[in-house]
């Protein structure tokens, strides 16, 4: 689903990259989840010299979200959520490469720890990761999902946090992270429980990342 507002979330998801849009003044949301990811691909579809439709343009040059939540989207957005829908089905390789370039520029603030030897845990299973049948999707999956865990206003569930948890005794590197991924959202819930509801769908995504094979090229 390339449009959708969940209806305990205060931001539409958008994209194959479930990019967030936040309304303007949704300052608490937008801090819990590191800030916008929406508009990162809108500039760069700008930059591409792609067409945009006129629900994005009207943004402009702010691109905060049209709708002030959910309800109003619902009773007034159908036909710009067509128009939304049509651009990310033209767009998913954009979409993929501000996936990707996002996780390039997290990996070395990843590997820049406090010591040489957290930094070398953490490269190993980046690198087990890589190296298994899954490649770098679970990676760049995850940091454009619940971001690189590189800040306090990401909540402690992010990638980083993630590659802490692994244990390093599984033959399969991808499902457990995977697994190490529902421990950490899991502990979040638990200290976070409005989050809840969130989490069945949470878990099915990652118990993806032991199932998924890069296609041969």
């Amino acid at each position: 689903m390339l449009v959708f507002w969940n209806k305990n979330e205060a931001f539409p998801s958008l994209g194959i990259g479930h990019f967030i849009w936040f309304p303007k003044n949704e300052t608490a949301a937008r801090e819990k989840f590191g800030g916008d990811s929406f508009p990162e691909l809108v500039k760069l579809m700008m930059e591409k010299g792609i067409a945009l439709p006129k629900v994005v343009t009207k943004t402009l040059p702010e691109l905060h979200c049209p709708w002030k939540n959910r309800g109003e989207f619902l009773a007034d957005g159908a036909r710009d959520a067509e128009e939304l829908r049509e651009l990310l089905h033209e767009t998913k390789h954009v979409q993929l490469q501000l996936i990707i370039r996002r996780f390039k520029r997290a990996l070395p603030k990843l590997l820049d720890r406090p010591s040489k030897a957290e930094s070398e845990i953490i490269k190993a299973r980046i690198d087990r990761i890589v190296a298994s049948r899954a490649s770098y999707f679970p990676l760049i999956d995850y940091v454009n999902f619940k971001g690189e865990g590189l800040s306090d206003a990401e909540g402690g569930w992010g990638l980083l946090q993630v590659l802490k948890a692994m244990n390093d005794d599984s033959a399969d590197a991808s499902a457990e992270f995977g697994a190490a991924a529902i421990r950490v959202l899991t502990k979040r819930v638990n200290n976070d429980p409005k989050d809840a509801v969130h989490l069945p769908g949470w878990s099915n995504r990652m118990r993806q990342y032991g199932q998924f094979v890069l296609p041969s090229r």
